[in-house]
């Protein structure tokens, strides 16, 4: 499947592609050496529910990689599909929807993964409270804490899902993890008091801000937390396939992909009213950091044929 180039408004499309600009009032360019990756995106539910792999996409010359969160057992072994791809690293876990699916089966091969030389992370794991989930908060609450088990042992970064549980992810991690563990807070969707909370007590936690941010109409507690959190503090992610961005300036479609960061990128910059180039690279090297990737992510995204 073929899906059309990457674009966002005000953004030049020439000149993300790495062509000449075709007309004079093309948008805006970035200064030489831009660079993004996706901090958290399923490249598995990609291919399994849209038919979209990563060489079907065109991406921006800035584009480096991702990081494939892998938490359906039933497609752990589709990591393997992307070994030829430098910059795509791989997070290994359970998601909470399916934490009652974990089995000391599933336990050992999570354990196993996680030293490949690939994986970068223990993720997605965390609780969902929210109506969309049909397993018991007691049966997620154990799941979760043998998982933050795991993460504690391999000492990897972990990539946490809280969704109407921030308080009880909070307090888990606080008893389960050392202060200074790497963490990814995914798709962050709370107030302020909730992100400072993390951020205290986490020296190491990013938050991550997904294409809920590119929309018309951003729930303002969203908006105040981008604008106050520190550009050290946090990660761009399309959380992919979900949340198609609503910034492109045309007709998007239904899901997203890798390439949509930059979407995020943007939407974030005018919310901080910063400049694009400052997030990008802040996010970058926020990235970077938290995932240890900084030699598989420095060389421009080829990808494997």
């Amino acid at each position: 499947m073929q899906v059309p180039n990457v674009r966002v408004k005000g953004v030049c499309s020439d000149f993300t592609y790495g062509r000449p600009c075709t007309t004079s009032s093309c948008g805006l360019h970035f200064p030489e050496g831009w660079a993004y990756i996706d901090a958290h995106c399923h490249l598995d539910r990609l291919q399994r529910t849209r038919r979209l792999e990563l060489s079907g996409i065109g991406f921006p010359t800035g584009f480096r990689g991702a990081v494939s969160n892998h938490c359906d057992p039933e497609t752990y072994h589709m990591r393997r599909y992307h070994e030829d791809e430098p910059g795509v690293r791989v997070a290994i876990g359970l998601h909470p929807k399916k934490a009652n699916r974990l089995t000391s089966r599933v336990e050992e091969e999570i354990r196993s993964i996680a030293k490949e030389p690939k994986t970068c992370a223990i993720g997605e794991i965390g609780l969902d409270f929210s109506a969309g989930s049909y397993v018991s908060s007691s049966t997620q609450m154990h799941t979760f804490q043998r998982l933050l088990c795991v993460a504690a042992e391999t000492e990897l970064p972990v990539v946490l899902h809280a969704r109407d549980a921030y308080n009880e992810v909070f307090h888990m991690c606080r008893h389960g993890l050392q202060p200074n563990t790497p963490i990814h807070l995914h798709c962050f969707n709370a107030n302020w008091a909730t992100a400072e909370r993390f951020l205290s007590c986490f020296p190491n936690l990013k938050l991550g801000f997904t294409g809920m941010v590119t929309g018309r109409e951003v729930e303002p507690e969203l908006l105040d937390v981008v604008r106050r959190v520190p550009m050290n503090r946090m990660v761009l992610e399309t959380d992919a396939p979900y949340f198609a961005p609503g910034n492109t300036g045309t007709q998007c479609g239904y899901f997203s992909h890798p390439g949509h960061a930059l979407n995020v990128a943007v939407a974030v910059a005018s919310i901080k009213r910063e400049k694009p180039i400052k997030v990008l690279r802040a996010a970058f090297s926020n990235t970077s950091e938290l995932y240890r990737g900084v030699p598989h992510w420095v060389v421009p995204w080829v990808p494997a044929e």
